[in-house]
């Protein structure tokens, strides 16, 4: 069920990409989601993470805590945010 929720979020962003012409690798990976885009990028040779943040100020973060902000602790790499 998560592998098949997964793929259908992927979809439209997908479309897009090819309609623009950009190439894109999809994957759908399970488990706690810093660690894993961390972990991902790190196989995968990535050269920068980007990913979208949903803005909910430092306050919020700091009492719900932040896929970002654990992403930016757990790699090296530079991380773009979005919001």
């Amino acid at each position: 069920m998560c592998r098949e929720t997964g793929e259908h979020a992927q979809r439209e962003a997908a479309r897009l990409l090819d309609d623009a012409g950009l190439p894109c690798n999809r994957r759908v990976e399970l488990g706690p989601p810093a660690e894993t885009i961390a972990r991902v990028a790190a196989e995968t040779g990535a050269n920068e993470i980007y990913m979208g943040s949903r803005g909910l100020g430092s306050l919020s973060s700091v009492l719900l805590g932040s896929v970002a902000a654990k992403v930016l602790r757990l790699t090296e790499l530079p991380v773009t945010l979005a919001k």
